[in-house]
């Protein structure tokens, strides 16, 4: 297997790991007959060199070094459409560094052109039995490309297929191809789950941590699965997934808690909604909306609710700009019969210590916001008025 060095940033350069030893004849994405023979091609170009079709015939011209090498300093220079012409005009394989760097390049068009391109080497490779040939850097960009392009399935096949073989992919592989999975219908959530799975089942199997450090699942490939278990309603596997993050060195980050919040909502856990937003605002954690794919208006209409009720006024002032944004118009008669009730003494006692007042200060700050957006009597009015930190703190008291 050649290991050949990406001819991309380091960004998207993807590694190999194996999990045991490789088969002699490898098979990715179909099965290939043993009966059948390599075919040949030729191709007919118009007067758009982008435009080339492959048809079989035995006309075709083999590699030698030099036109190797000339194939190779076009893929160096990213000059891929040259070098996809080259390619198809001989009836030999270059070798593996060359096609490595051509189904990279090919994938990292991100078009549906160099996406039909790289599908077609892979189907000559697995014809001819010489799918050993390309490296993981050129299959996982290959899995990247197809997710992106909507082509989750033939991604999803790329992935199973070099576990299968005994290769581990690039987190950013495996991990794009399970985000694809968790957000579409019929199974592809569960269809996640079992990937997510299979891939870190294996690399449990390595004792040293460094020898697969390039295909551990991190923070990006947790929340893709876990936003998988969100859809599906599914808490026990939810609680489980993000248990064990730290096993992997992950942290919880912002999408974390956001996918949390789905979770409470779908499985109608209002009781666990507070404890979650009393985690995001403890770590200052913003509320991303985008967790919703489509805004519902129940959901945020429960999330304003609770956090009009414990007090959490910049959040609920987020939460129904929102909503509005979207056409969503808050039920503000509901919120001001809530803070009339619960809250309208808040911040009116003389006798707090100085301490206790500066750490309420932004509460207060929030506070005069929200009943500035209710209508309620505040310490806004007669002014220009902003939600921010920075903004000098009004002391006048609300009536």
């Amino acid at each position: 297997m050649n290991t050949t060095s990406s001819p991309f940033p380091s960004t998207h350069n993807l590694t190999l790991c194996w999990v045991s030893l490789p088969p002699s004849s490898t098979t990715l994405f179909a099965s290939a007959t043993t009966n059948s023979k390599p075919p040949l091609f030729r191709v007919q170009t118009t007067t758009n060199p982008s435009n080339t079709s492959l048809t079989t015939t035995t006309s075709k011209k083999k590699f030698s070094n030099s036109q190797e090498q000339i194939l190779l300093t076009l893929l160096q220079q990213r000059k891929t459409e040259e070098a996809w012409l080259v390619y198809t005009q001989y009836a030999d394989l270059p070798g593996p560094t060359c096609l490595s760097r051509l189904l990279s390049q090919l994938s990292y068009q991100n078009t549906n052109e160099g996406l039909t391109r790289a599908q077609s080497i892979i189907q000559r490779l697995r014809q001819e039995r010489q799918l050993h040939r390309l490296d993981a850097n050129s299959l996982g960009l290959l899995a990247v490309a197809a997710a992106k392009g909507g082509h989750t399935l033939y991604a999803t096949s790329i992935i199973k297929s070099m576990l299968k073989s005994g290769y581990l992919p690039h987190v950013k592989s495996w991990s794009a191809v399970i985000s694809r999975l968790a957000g579409s219908g019929d199974d592809g959530p569960v269809e996640a789950i079992k990937l997510f799975n299979s891939v870190t089942r294996r690399v449990r199997r390595f004792a040293d941590s460094e020898m697969v450090k390039h295909s551990k699942p991190d923070t990006g490939a947790y929340n893709a699965v876990l936003n998988a278990c969100a859809n599906l309603g599914d808490t026990k596997k939810f609680l489980q997934l993000f248990d064990e993050m730290p096993d992997f060195g992950c942290e919880p980050d912002s999408l974390t808690y956001n996918v949390m919040i789905k979770l409470c909502a779908r499985v109608e856990r209002k009781d666990l909604l507070v404890f979650v937003l009393e985690r995001i605002i403890e770590k200052e954690i913003p509320l991303c909306m985008t967790t919703f794919l489509i805004p519902d208006e129940g959901l945020l209409d429960t999330l304003a609710d609770i956090c009009v009720r414990a007090a959490f006024f910049r959040k609920a002032l987020e939460i129904v700009a929102c909503m509005e944004e979207h056409g969503i118009h808050p039920n503000k008669t509901k919120y001001k019969r809530i803070y009339v009730e619960m809250h309208s003494r808040m911040f009116t006692s003389k006798h707090a210590s100085r301490a206790r007042q500066d750490r309420r200060r932004e509460r207060k700050r929030a506070a005069e916001a929200f009943k500035f957006w209710l209508g309620l009597p505040n310490s806004y009015y007669g002014s220009e008025w902003r939600l921010d930190p920075a903004y000098e703190e009004h002391d006048t008291e609300s009536a």
